[in-house]
């Protein structure tokens, strides 16, 4: 029985250094690093033309006083200064913990009176 035990555990660490040979973590430094790069910097890359995009119709349409969406490109700067939307969600993060922490802290109590 003490052989057979010996043996798996001879089989599991053998599977184990297979594993590490396979996935050459530290063969060559920034090997994975470069795999990802690319992903990264494609993802980036459409984000930016995106924005830049967005930038460009947004100034076409303030100086040819077009609109987008009904929406003046006055109208969306005073949208987009406004602290309105900022307030509501800050205030919806801070309820929101609050009742965390109010959930939490009832929890805490029931533990004690069991």
């Amino acid at each position: 029985m003490a052989h057979q035990e010996a043996q798996r555990r001879r089989e599991y660490v053998a599977d184990i250094r297979r594993s590490f040979e396979e996935e050459t973590f530290g063969a060559e430094p920034g090997q994975g690093e470069e795999e990802r790069i690319p992903d990264f910097f494609s993802f980036f890359k459409v984000r930016l033309f995106l924005a830049a995009c967005m930038l460009a119709a947004f100034l076409y349409c303030q100086h040819t006083d077009r609109k987008i969406l009904d929406y003046s490109a006055g109208e969306v700067i005073e949208i987009l200064s406004d602290n309105h939307y900022y307030t509501n969600l800050k205030n919806y993060v801070m309820i929101q913990e609050r009742n965390a922490l109010d959930a939490s802290a009832s929890e805490k109590r029931e533990d004690n009176l069991e």
